[in-house]
């Protein structure tokens, strides 16, 4: 693929419309604080790329629903002058029933998306969010994956004015709680057992685990709105970011099993047929019954 003098991949004018759709985006300076979140995972560097793979396409086929969900716009090979080879991802995440009833009562909730970018360079990534409905509210996330070191001090390289405002959370993704509505035993990775023997993940596994990676991600979040911008960059990182992380992060180790072991052709084709059904989902469009049979073999598979 082509890519302009930003880095960028050269995208249809669909997607340069999406964009302009969701607002002027805000500088990552703007953020009143910084949060590195570091969350071991018991897998190496090189396996969870390709699990990281199988693990966002899996999670987006299971929130979307008729006209509801995650569409993926694009989703291609690209070259960064910087980088190198890497890839490009863009999607819609649809709100709609997702918020509170008193804001589908304002907003129409079938426009109401958040545009995610993802540019993946594994294992560097950096991701962008920007909102259809929050103009000026921008969350970008630098992300570094690392085998076994789960506490380097400064991986991201930043200012001494950057790591005043800096706050460190550590991510257990057997011990910490997750949201009581989002919790499902068969992805309790402190509770099951693997064939692999690398679940269930008991008290002081990061001490014991072989292999092992920590995934260090920054996340600046930004709203500079007077009046609003510290409760509002707090919910974000406290309520939505956190919990966001410990889910998927979660989700990934409990499927680790239906993961480890295929190969990238193996794994790019079952990420293509996830989000061909999630696409058709959020577009309105039924799965048919052979493709919901084939997902109920894949999850009687997987459990």
């Amino acid at each position: 693929s082509k890519v302009s003098n930003s880095s960028r991949p050269t995208k249809p004018s669909s997607a340069i419309f999406m964009e302009s759709a969701a607002g002027p985006e805000v500088a990552a300076g703007d953020c009143l604080e910084l949060v590195e979140y570091r969350i071991p995972m018991p897998c190496s560097v090189a396996e969870y790329r390709l699990g990281q793979i199988y693990m966002i396409a899996k999670h987006c086929r299971q929130q979307s629903q008729l006209s509801e969900g995650v569409r993926v716009m694009l989703n291609e090979p690209y070259e960064s002058p910087e980088l190198g080879p890497g890839r490009y991802c863009e999607k819609k995440i649809y709100l709609g029933s997702r918020l509170a009833s008193w804001t589908n009562r304002l907003l129409p909730g079938d426009g109401i998306f958040v545009l995610e970018k993802s540019y993946n360079h594994f294992p560097t990534t950096k991701t962008e969010y920007s909102c259809s409905y929050i103009p000026r509210l921008n969350i970008q996330v630098d992300t570094k994956f690392v085998d076994y070191q789960i506490d380097i001090e400064n991986i991201f390289s930043l200012s001494q004015s950057d790591l005043d405002r800096r706050r460190v959370v550590t991510i257990d993704i057997a011990a910490d709680q997750l949201d009581s509505r989002k919790y499902r035993a068969d992805e309790d990775v402190s509770q099951l057992t693997s064939p692999t023997g690398r679940l269930p993940l008991l008290p002081g596994w990061q001490s014991r685990a072989r292999p092992l990676h920590c995934c260090y991600k920054l996340v600046r979040a930004a709203f500079p709105v007077w009046g609003l911008q510290t409760r509002v960059e707090a919910y974000v990182q406290d309520r939505l970011v956190q919990q966001l992380l410990l889910h998927a992060h979660r989700q990934a180790a409990a499927w680790m099993d239906n993961w480890l072991g295929l190969s990238e052709d193996e794994i790019r084709t079952i990420e293509s047929q996830l989000f061909d059904e999630t696409n058709r989902l959020v577009e309105g469009e039924s799965v048919n019954a052979e493709t919901e049979e084939q997902e109920a073999d894949r999850d009687d598979a997987e459990h």
